[in-house]
C-alpha cells in the first residue's frame, strides 16, 4: 500500500512537472507568437516603407529621365544652331570678302577712271586756256560782246570758256544755269547756261560771247565749276 502511494506521489509530481512544462512552454510559444508578429508587423510597415521609397524613387527616375530628354533635345537643337550660325558665318564670310574684293577693284577702276578724267579735264582747260592766251590781249568794255566768239560745242563748253576767260582777267565770275524761255523757272526747268560776270556794282550776263541786257539773263541759279565740266565731259 505505500508504495502504490509513493508510485502514485510520484507519478503526480511527474504530471505536476509535465504540466508546469507544458505550460511554460506555451508561456514561451505565446511570447514568441507575439515577437513574431510584432516583428511581421514591423517588417510589413518596413516593406511599405520601402514600397513608398521605390515608387517615390521611380517617380524621381521618370522625372529624371524626362529632363535628360529635355536636355538632349536642347542640346540638338543647339547643335544645330551652332551649325547652322556657322554656315551663315561661312556665307558672310564669302559676302564680305567679295564685298573687299569688289571695293578693290572699284578702287582700282576709280583710279584709273580719276586719271583718265583729270587727262579729259586736262584737254578740255589746255584748250580753251591755249586760246584765252592767245586773244587775252585784245581788250574790250564790260557791257560790249566779246572781241572773240567761242565757236565749238555746246553752251556748256561755251560758257566754261567765257569762265576761264574772264576768271584769267581777274574778274569776279559766277555760271548761272537757267531757262531763257521761261520766267521764274524751277532748277529742274533749266536748259542753259551762260555766266555773270561782276564788277563796280554791276552784273554783266555774257551768253556765247554777246552781252545780253535783256531781264532773262539776269535770272536763273549760280552753278558750280565743277558741275560745269562734269557736263562740259559729257558732251
Amino acid at each position: 500500500m505505500k508504495i502504490a502511494l509513493i508510485i502514485i506521489s510520484i507519478l503526480f509530481v511527474a504530471l505536476a512537472g509535465v504540466s508546469i512544462g507544458i505550460y511554460n512552454d506555451n508561456q514561451l510559444l505565446s511570447q514568441l507568437y507575439d515577437r513574431t508578429f510584432e516583428e511581421k508587423t514591423n517588417l510589413k510597415s518596413e516593406i511599405y516603407s520601402l514600397q513608398l521609397e521605390n515608387q517615390t524613387l521611380g517617380f524621381e527616375r521618370n522625372r529624371f529621365k524626362t529632363e535628360l530628354e529635355q536636355l538632349d533635345t536642347k542640346l540638338l537643337y543647339k547643335d544645330e544652331l551652332i551649325e547652322r550660325q556657322a554656315r551663315e558665318l561661312d556665307e558672310h564670310t564669302n559676302i564680305v570678302q567679295g564685298l573687299e574684293s569688289g571695293i578693290a577693284r572699284l578702287k582700282y577702276d576709280m583710279q584709273v577712271k580719276g586719271v583718265e578724267l583729270e587727262f579729259k579735264i586736262d584737254q578740255l582747260t589746255g584748250r580753251n586756256l591755249e586760246l584765252i592766251n592767245q586773244v587775252k590781249n585784245l581788250t574790250f568794255e564790260l557791257g560790249e560782246d566779246m572781241l572773240f566768239m567761242p565757236s565749238f560745242g555746246d553752251c556748256d563748253d561755251s560758257t566754261l570758256l567765257m569762265y576761264l576767260y574772264f576768271e584769267s582777267l581777274g574778274y569776279d565770275v559766277r555760271i548761272i544755269s537757267g531757262n531763257l524761255n521761261l520766267t521764274g523757272e524751277s532748277i529742274k526747268q533749266a536748259d542753259h547756261c551762260w555766266v555773270i560776270v561782276t564788277y563796280g556794282g554791276r552784273h554783266y550776263p555774257y551768253d556765247w560771247g554777246h552781252y545780253c541786257s535783256d531781264s532773262q539773263h539776269h535770272e536763273g541759279y549760280y552753278d558750280s565749276y565743277k558741275s560745269l565740266i562734269a557736263e562740259a565731259l559729257s558732251d
